[in-house]
């Protein structure tokens, strides 16, 4: 419980949101990373036009979904468990977010990326696969504004603890 100059009266609360607080922050900063890598990645391959180099970023996309989506799962289920008493606007936005963010990558993300890799695998770069690629970059960058408005909004959830804390104590992260 926290008192109103901002400390915990219960050491055992801040302790007990710490580490899930660290992993959560972890996980999300990984997604925002990741996901900003796999358009980074194919924006520099059509730039440089190389079907190679096109192929190979999207195989790189295809066999890294799985640290993309372990680490959405990180951060929604840490997420879930520090907010699980919360049910303030901010917090339901949040979790607005990230089922918006979760439908868009398994309707829309991970299917784009199995055909572009097949697509580009086997060198064929028409009109099909430029469509898709369009729809994944539209679709990628919405996940990505959406994971870090939540960013922004995890900041906002914690300003009050962050800012309230007597000066040259330290505390738990939040």
């Amino acid at each position: 419980m926290e008192s109103k100059s901002g400390e915990y009266a219960d050491a055992g609360h801040a302790q007990e949101r710490a580490i899930p607080s660290i992993v959560h922050r972890g996980a999300g900063v990984a997604a925002i990373l990741i996901i900003l890598a796999f358009q980074c990645g194919t924006i520099i391959a059509e730039l440089a036009f190389d079907r190679a180099a096109i192929a190979a970023v999207k195989t790189a996309i295809w066999y890294s979904i799985p640290v993309l989506v372990l680490s959405m799962a990180t951060a929604g289920g840490s997420g879930t468990w520090l907010a699980r008493s919360n049910a303030s606007t901010v917090v339901k936005r949040k979790r607005r977010r990230m089922a918006l963010a979760t439908a868009n990558g398994v309707l829309i993300l991970i299917p784009c990326a199995y055909g572009l890799r097949r697509w580009s695998a086997a060198g064929d770069l028409g009109a099909g696969f430029y469509t898709v690629q369009a729809l994944e970059l539209a679709a990628g960058l919405t996940n990505l504004v959406l994971l870090i408005r939540n960013a922004l909004d995890g900041r906002k959830l914690t300003a009050r603890r962050r800012t309230r804390r007597p000066l040259g104590t330290i505390a738990a992260p939040d």
